[in-house]
């Protein structure tokens, strides 16, 4: 299917981090970075001019690069050591961590996602866009960490995005893509994660668990109080509303609904 979103978005409202996967299919687990002021993308490609006949020729254009720099102003241990590779040694009073270690030098690889406030252009509402990057490595993240007195501490990030064949899942990028630095995710609801359509008697929910996991649809009908959801084994729904939240929705008619008549 072609694109169709038109969407402006501002500021970032979250930065997420998790480890890559080991097998295919397999829904990463993020861990929130806290307290992030900016998450600024950078992209770029070397260039080879070819010149003849005293003008340019052509422009060959190889290894595309991307980083993020990332600002913050709350350290959170449990990030640390996920990002670095070090291991703290925590007990009822006190915590510590080496830092700058050899681990530093070569952390792990891992999965990025900012969240960024967006609003449809077409229709105004407020949604949630998802940044997602497959490989990324994290620069030494201890530069500023101490800072000075009578200043708030902000710690600057470097973060290096790698090319990867597979997704955030495990899976193989699909298509005729070679490979890929990561991808924008469609729209979801933001605030509560629900948006709400009416149609006729029903109101439609949806409600997107990830943004790599088909949506699951929920539709409740006001006027006889039943419930659908796409989780097998749920009420039995009215015929009507239920049809008409799918149709609107785009969606295929229900097994469940099949040959039944409305209500």
């Amino acid at each position: 299917m072609a694109a169709s979103k038109t969407f402006y978005w501002f500021g970032i409202s979250k930065l997420e981090v998790a480890a890559m996967p080991t097998s295919a299919g397999t829904n990463p687990t993020w861990t929130q970075v806290p307290s992030v002021e900016s998450a600024a993308l950078r992209a770029s490609a070397s260039e080879v001019k070819v010149y003849g006949d005293n003008a340019l020729q052509y422009t060959f254009v190889h290894s595309p690069e991307m980083q993020m720099n990332v600002k913050l102003t709350k350290f959170s241990g449990p990030v640390a050591e996920l990002i670095t590779g070090n291991t703290a040694v925590s007990s009822a009073s006190k915590e510590s961590m080496y830092v700058m270690t050899n681990k530093d030098l070569n952390p792990p690889l891992l999965i990025a996602r900012v969240t960024v406030p967006a609003k449809d252009n077409t229709t105004g509402v407020s949604r949630d866009l998802s940044l997602i990057f497959f490989r990324c490595s994290f620069r030494p993240i201890w530069d500023n960490f101490g800072s000075e007195r009578g200043k708030a501490t902000e710690l600057n990030w470097v973060v290096d995005i790698l090319s990867s064949t597979k997704t955030e899942t495990g899976d193989p990028i699909p298509g005729t893509i070679d490979y890929a630095f990561g991808r924008y995710c469609k729209f979801q609801p933001s605030s509560r994660r629900f948006s709400s359509l009416k149609c006729g008697t029903a109101s439609v929910y949806r409600h997107a668990r990830s943004c790599s996991m088909t949506e699951a649809l929920a539709v409740s009908c006001p006027r006889s109080r039943c419930f659908l959801t796409a989780t097998p084994g749920s009420s039995a729904p009215c015929p009507q509303s239920a049809a008409a939240a799918r149709s609107a929705l785009g969606a295929p008619p229900s097994p469940a609904l099949a040959g039944r008549s409305p209500a």
